[in-house]
């Protein structure tokens, strides 16, 4: 046993040896004395002569005192004490410091710049950390000892940009810069130049303690000479904080300025203090700073879910309890210490946490380690929050894309705001389902140090008055910026919410006024008719309008505005063609029947049912409905105007469908029976009916009921831009439906019947989610024209994706709404025009240019164009030609026509396949040509009483006007004769009758 002991005892004697060899080696390699120091003095060097920086000062201090009581309450680093002492860089020289500390922290920004010189001084490896600094060279190869948590001033001025060009809350590209005479900020302004944007207004506060703030609003409110002289909208503070309160104070009572409407940024120095408006009452003493907005690097010192926040309040409350205020250096009690966290009471907790983090993992302490130790490791984590990559050299053969040199330790950036209680910095939370979260926090690549021009996206900027296409494209414009190595950041704003037109302001001034201070490269909404500036103008209206209005010459801009909905007369004609190629494949004429609430309506509904051969028809998908059962229905037109019957009524025709009773608007005769007989289902004079009545509608929709119980088909159609009379006609057919379910008489009737409705698909949306029992139409067919996909189809692909896009909890009604897909439609046509165009950043020329030689293509399952934009001769404008292949602006010019009975089930049960693309830039009518049964029949029912009457007059007028002979008269019923009338009555009636020979 005593042999044993001895055994070990030599051999720890030996191991104490070779320790002892190996750590007096180490120290003689790195030429210090001290391998491992028992007690290790940090030094804060802060010039507190500055009451700009007093505040953050004292907060600083804090922060840092209370991680050093928790690196010594813990024993983090083994064996070792921590001091922290402080010196003011007033009264000391920077060169004396490397002999009185290891280190120093959190110093401010001008003392900074002095002890970057000390590397240069013989103190290469003197730790600097956490320093600020005004000027960028403390970010340079070189400066390896500069240890910064915080990002540069320039990256904040570009984080700034990042969020003022797309942000939903500011949105603008006229800024002024407001700084002192020392200060650079070359970076805003290149950075705005390289954009292709204008230089900021600059306003230089010179030297004064306080700027003259008069003077300076002055300046600001007669506005930017090289910008239209019109009032940049957004503000860059780089000075004093005071200056900015000063100022903003000022502008708050200052009615020339609408600071609802502004957004203010403050960087670097101007982000320290208190911010309280002295001379306001207390009501209102932060009220100048709430559309202030900051820059950090820092994660909340609030939150109650970061570890580092979290770590860093209970160590400020236990040094506050242990610690007597009173013996505080007199410098820090020039200004108040907060109780509550702050964010330079965190930046100061970190930057000491940092260095004892650090050296619990070495055995060897000196600063020549400790620099190797943070850069060695390239990566180091502050509890949950990433420190690095810091690099001092260029990696071999390296794997990653880490640059060079880098010695910023934070590579997140974030947008703060002022707190209305406090006054203080404070974090924003927030709501992600309205903000983009890569617009209020920006994290850089593991390839960037700081934040530099090239990292920024170009704006692809959309300005949007029409709210219900805004909340798609902001949805989708989040999708689209979520995706990594995009050249281009996404925006969608509601521009009412930021930009009002003044009072007496024209249209045309406010379209300078946006373009000078916005700059939007699309608008979207029915604001502005027409452009005279460099923005694609999506011309998209909340309501469908009767027909586009009547060819002009071309402007300079005129290829700018497209029109992105399709007119009523458009899906009248389309609906008509339809109607008239499905009776066709029946076989049958059907009975027509227009309702229009409108004279336009009705007159469109005539035009397309003659064109499509239909008398009085207003529906082509009816026809061809009709055509495929073998049948010619009854055409019933019923519209709550005339504008709606006429129009009706002529695609009807157009679709070679006979309309026989019109229940709305027109100069109508009733076909077959007498006045009185039609009298109860339409007006004799065609007037308007009154649709929004319920009971007008049920009666309409009755007579075309009681025609369909005789076997005949039976169509009727309503042509109306009016939602209320949209979802009486459903309302109303779902009533007789269920009134007839069941029946011997319903059966007769659904085979017959058929609705055609061609309105505003907004409106068929309204009345679908109205309604209590959505399968209560199942019976018959119930056409409409629409421009989209079938949305409503089970696995619709694009239904999904806009599903997943939009925010949990969107309803069904605005999923299935018309300009959610219209939104959805927009952005992908514009972004994937501007990603595709070969200019960058792209411009609203550039993009036009490539979409106008595409002319013709399909996006999100929506046929475009095709589009043209020569420029039309005199003749075809004073022709107002539709069939021209110039000026042609209407990007939505194929329609389909579905069945509505899909869209209430969501299902794909019923649908017709028709399809209908303009041949040119309108609709083109046609006189009612080809015969039907209907009108066969009608003749037949004519020929034999009017041949009567024929043959009495030519007696009566043989014996009343001389013996004229009758040897040229018509004597054989096979030849082909003449008859000229002179009263347009009488012609247009019988010409109606007459079959085409």
């Amino acid at each position: 046993m005593t042999k044993n002991n001895s055994g070990t005892t030599a051999r720890a004697q030996r191991t104490v040896v070779v320790t002892a060899f190996l750590l007096l080696a180490s120290c003689c390699a790195f030429g210090q004395s001290l391998v491992r120091p028992s007690h290790i003095k940090l030094g804060m060097f802060y010039d507190m002569g500055y009451p700009e920086i007093r505040f953050d000062g004292v907060q600083l201090y804090a922060g840092a005192q209370a991680a050093v009581k928790e690196l010594n309450d813990r024993n983090i680093v083994k064996g070792v004490t921590f001091e922290l002492e402080y010196f003011p860089a007033s009264t000391v020289w920077s060169t004396t410091l490397p002999d009185q500390v290891f280190a120093t922290v959190v110093s401010d920004w001008f003392s900074s710049m002095s002890l970057d010189t000390l590397q240069y001084d013989g103190y290469p490896e003197f730790p600097v950390v956490g320093l600020r600094n005004i000027f960028d060279n403390a970010f340079q190869n070189g400066s390896r000892a500069s240890l910064s948590l915080r990002q540069p001033i320039s990256s904040e001025y570009l984080m700034v940009l990042h969020h003022a060009l797309n942000s939903e809350i500011t949105r603008s590209t006229s800024f002024v810069v407001l700084s002192r005479s020392f200060l650079d900020y070359s970076t805003f302004t290149s950075t705005l130049e390289g954009l292709g944007l204008p230089r900021p207004m600059e306003i230089d506060l010179g030297w004064d303690l306080l700027p003259n703030a008069t003077s300076v609003l002055d300046q600001w409110s007669a506005g930017d000479p090289n910008n239209g002289n019109f009032v940049p909208m957004s503000a860059v503070f780089l000075s004093y904080q005071p200056d900015v309160v000063h100022i903003l104070e000022a502008m708050y009572t200052d009615p020339r300025f609408n600071m609802s409407q502004m957004r203010f940024y403050a960087v670097g120095l101007a982000v320290e203090g208190v911010w309280n408006a002295t001379s306001l009452g207390p009501d209102h003493w932060t009220s100048p700073f709430s559309r202030v907005r900051l820059v950090t690097s820092f994660p909340d010192p609030n939150s109650t879910v970061n570890p580092l926040s979290i770590r860093y309040r209970a160590a400020l409350d236990s040094w506050r309890l242990s610690t007597n205020l009173s013996d505080l250096p007199f410098d820090m009690t020039l200004a108040p210490l907060v109780e509550s966290a702050t964010f330079p009471g965190l930046e100061g907790y970190s930057s000491v946490r940092w260095v004892g983090e650090i050296m619990s993992m070495m055995f060897e302490i000196n600063r020549t380690l400790f620099l190797e130790n943070v850069y060695q490791r390239r990566f180091f984590w502050l509890d949950d929050n990433q420190i690095g990559p810091l690099v001092d050299r260029c990696i071999a053969d390296p794997d990653s894309n880490i640059g060079c040199f880098c010695n910023v330790a934070l590579g997140t950036l974030a947008i703060s705001g002022i707190s209305p209680t406090t006054g203080l910095v404070q974090d924003i939370v927030y709501d992600l389902t309205v903000n983009d979260p890569k617009l209020v926090s920006k994290t850089l690549p593991l390839s960037d140090c700081t934040l530099q021009p090239s990292h920024l996206q170009a704006p692809f900027t959309v300005a949007i008055w029409y709210d219900k296409v805004h909340l798609p494209m902001r949805r989708q414009s989040f999708e689209y910026n979520a995706v990594a190595g995009k050249k281009l950041f996404a925006s969608a704003t509601y521009m009412p919410a930021i930009m009002q037109r003044y009072v007496n302001e024209s249209l045309a001034t406010f379209e300078e006024r946006l373009y000078a201070t916005r700059r939007p490269l699309i608008i979207v909404g029915d604001k502005f008719p027409s452009v005279s500036h460099r923005m694609i103008n999506m011309y998209v209206s909340p309501v469908t309008q009767f027909e586009d209005a009547p060819l002009a010459p071309a402007t300079r801009f005129s290829r700018n505005t497209w029109f992105v909905k399709p007119f009523l007369l458009e899906l009248v004609h389309a609906v008509a063609l339809c109607v008239a190629e499905h009776y066709e494949m029946r076989g049958t004429v059907p009975l027509v029947y227009v309702a229009s609430d409108t004279a336009t309506g009705y007159r469109q509904a005539v035009l397309s049912l003659n064109t499509a051969q239909l008398a009085v028809a207003v529906a082509l998908c009816v026809a061809e409905h009709y055509e495929m059962r073998g049948t010619v229905p009854l055409v019933y037109v019923a519209s709550d105007t005339a504008t709606g019957y006429r129009q009706a009524v002529l695609s009807l025709n157009t679709a070679q469908l006979a309309c026989v009773c019109c229940l709305g608007h027109g100069d109508w005769v009733p076909t077959g029976g007498s006045v009185t007989e039609h009298s109860a289902a339409c007006r004799a004079d065609g007037g308007p009916s009154n649709l929004t009545n319920t009971v007008a509608m049920q009666e309409q929709i009755e007579r075309a009921v009681s025609a369909a119980r005789s076997g005949r088909d039976v169509v009727l159609f309503v042509a109306t831009l009016s939602a209320a009379v949209t979802v009486n006609a459903v309302n109303a057919a779902a009533a007789m439906t269920a009134a007839l379910e069941g029946t011997a008489a319903g059966s007769a009737v659904f085979a017959h019947l058929t609705l055609a409705i061609a309105t505003d698909q907004n409106n068929l949306n309204t009345a679908k989610f109205q309604m209590a029992n959505r399968s209560a139409l199942p019976y018959f067919p119930i056409f409409f024209g629409s421009f989209l996909y079938p949305f409503w189809e089970p696995g619709n692909s694009i239904m999904a994706t806009v599903t997943s896009m939009m925010s949990a909890g969107t309803s069904q009604a605005t999923l299935e709404a018309v300009p959610t897909h219209v939104g959805y439609m927009m952005f992908n046509l514009l972004i994937n025009a501007a990603e595709d165009s070969a200019v960058y950043p792209p411009t609203s020329t550039s993009i036009l240019n490539h979409l106008y030689a595409q002319s013709f293509l399909t996006v999100a399952g929506v046929t475009i164009g095709p589009i043209y934009d020569a420029n039309c001769s005199a003749d075809v404008i004073a022709a107002n030609a539709v069939g021209r292949k110039c000026q042609c602006f209407k990007i939505l010019r194929t329609l389909n026509v579905y069945d509505y009975r899909d869209w209430l089930a969501n299902s794909a049960a019923h649908n017709p396949t028709f399809r209908w693309t303009m041949e040119g830039c309108g609709v083109e009518y046609a006189p009612l040509l080809v015969a039907t049964s209907l009108n066969v029949g009608l003749v037949a029912g004519v020929a034999v009483p009017c041949g009567v009457l024929c043959v009495a007059v030519a007696v009566y007028a043989a014996c009343c006007y001389g013996r004229r002979s009758n040897g040229a008269a018509p004597k054989d019923a096979g030849v082909p004769f003449a008859m000229v009338f002179t009263d347009i009555q009488s012609s247009t009636s019988l010409w109606a009758r007459a079959p085409e020979q």
